[in-house]
C-alpha cells in the first residue's frame, strides 16, 4: 500500500492499523510502501495516520482510512462498508456505501431492510454501491444490508431535533409530495409518492437519473423528462373551507410553454417559465416571478370570504373577487402534468389542501 508524508519535522513516525491491531513505523520518508501479507479472509480495516514529533509535542495528520477484501475463488461472499457513523439528527441524510463481493458472481441481488422490514431489493455489481436512508424514526435504529447469504448490520441512533419547522399538515392535506432527501442513488428513485393523504405515486418518465432527476433536494427535469401526478384538484366544487394550492419550482429561460398544468376549458392553472394564473368560470388571479429562481406560489380560493389570493414565496399579489356563481370544478378533470412540453427546470414540493390557509400558514 503506497503512502505519501509531507512534513518539514525531521522525527516522524506512521501508525498503520488492520483490524484494530497498530504497528508503528519509523523512518519514515516522503514516499512509503506497506506491505500485507499473511491476511485471511474477510473485510479488513486499514487506518494510516503519520505524527510529526516537534520538540516534546506529536502533531497528529488526517488518518485515511478504506477496507482490504481478501478473498479466494471458493471463499463465501464478503460486504464491505467504511460507513462508521452511530448517531444522526432526525432528517438529515443518511448515505451507507457499500461493495458486495462475490467470488463466484458479478451480480447479486441485495435486500436493504430497517429494523427487520425489507424496503429495498435491488442487483449490484461489485463496484461501489450507495444506500441513501433519511427521515427514520428517533430511536436505535439496525440498518442491514443482506447478499449472497450474508449480511452486515449498522447501528445507528436517530436524535431527535432541538426544534422542528413543520409545513401545516392536518386532515385538509391531501396531496404532498416532496424532493427533500431523495436522491439519484436511492433504491426506489422511480418512485415519487404522497406523503401525506390518501396513497397515491407519480408518474415518473424519461428520467436517465443523471443529467435529470434528484439532484440537490430538487426534481431536476429536462428534454423530455415529464412527471404526471395523477391527483385531480377540481375533481369536485371547491368546499366551503376553501382550497389551497401551493407549487415550489425553478423555471429556466428558455421556452416560454408550460411547465405545470392542469387546465381544462379555461378551469384550473397553469405555470409558464415568468408567470402562472388561475382560472375559474368568472375569475382569474396572475403571478409573474424570475426564471432561474427558486419560487413558491401559493393559490388560495376561500368562498366563505369571497376571494382568491395569490402568494409569491409568502408576500400576497393578487386578488380577486368570487361570487356565489364562481366554479372552479372542471368537467372532464385533469392530472397535475410536469414539462411535457419539454421547458426545463425543477420541482421542489407539491400540496394541496381542502381548505384556505390563514396567510400566517402560508
Amino acid at each position: 500500500i503506497p503512502f505519501r508524508v509531507q512534513t518539514e519535522a525531521q522525527d516522524r513516525k506512521v501508525y498503520f492499523t488492520i483490524d484494530g491491531v497498530t504497528e508503528t513505523i519509523t523512518n519514515v520518508q516522503l514516499n512509503n510502501i506497506k506491505s500485507l501479507t499473511g491476511l485471511t479472509h474477510g473485510v479488513k480495516e486499514v487506518e494510516i495516520q503519520a505524527a510529526a514529533i516537534i520538540g516534546e509535542t506529536e502533531i497528529l495528520s488526517n488518518k485515511l482510512r478504506f477496507n482490504v477484501i481478501v478473498s479466494t475463488q471458493d471463499s463465501p461472499a464478503l460486504i464491505s462498508s467504511k460507513f462508521d457513523i452511530t448517531e444522526v439528527t432526525k432528517g438529515l441524510l443518511i448515505s451507507i456505501d457499500y461493495i458486495i463481493y462475490n467470488p463466484a458472481l458479478e451480480f447479486n441481488e441485495t435486500v436493504l431492510k430497517v429494523d427487520g422490514v425489507t424496503v429495498g431489493v435491488l442487483t449490484v455489481n461489485r463496484q461501489r454501491q450507495f444506500w441513501n436512508v433519511k427521515n427514520l424514526d428517533v430511536g436505535l435504529r439496525t440498518l442491514r444490508i443482506e447478499s449472497a447469504g450474508v449480511y452486515k448490520e449498522f447501528q445507528i441512533n436517530i436524535l431527535p431535533l432541538d426544534i422542528e419547522f413543520k409545513n401545516v399538515e392536518d386532515s385538509f392535506l391531501k396531496l404532498y409530495l416532496t424532493a427533500t432527501g431523495k436522491s439519484n442513488s436511492d433504491v426506489d428513485k422511480a418512485n415519487w409518492k404522497n406523503s401525506f393523504g390518501s396513497p397515491l405515486t407519480a408518474n415518473l418518465l424519461n428520467f436517465n437519473f443523471a443529467s435529470n432527476g434528484w439532484i440537490d433536494d430538487s426534481l431536476v427535469l429536462n428534454g423530455n423528462a415529464t412527471v404526471s401526478i395523477p391527483f385531480k384538484p377540481f375533481e369536485s366544487p371547491v368546499p366551503q373551507v376553501g382550497k389551497t394550492i401551493e407549487l415550489e419550482f425553478e423555471t429556466t429561460e428558455g421556452s416560454s410553454d408550460e411547465f405545470i398544468r392542469c387546465m381544462h376549458n379555461n378551469r384550473g392553472f397553469i405555470v409558464y417559465k415568468d408567470r402562472a394564473f388561475l382560472r375559474s368560470s368568472n375569475t382569474q388571479v396572475e403571478v409573474f416571478f424570475k426564471e432561474n429562481e427558486k419560487i413558491k406560489i401559493s393559490f388560495v380560493i376561500n368562498p366563505v370570504a369571497g376571494y382568491t389570493l395569490t402568494y409569491v414565496n409568502g408576500v400576497m399579489t393578487g386578488i380577486d373577487r368570487m361570487n356565489a356563481q364562481t366554479n372552479f370544478q372542471q368537467s372532464i378533470a385533469q392530472d397535475i402534468v410536469v414539462n411535457d412540453k419539454a421547458v426545463d427546470g425543477k420541482l421542489y414540493n407539491v400540496r394541496v389542501y381542502d381548505r384556505a390557509l390563514e396567510h400566517q400558514e402560508i
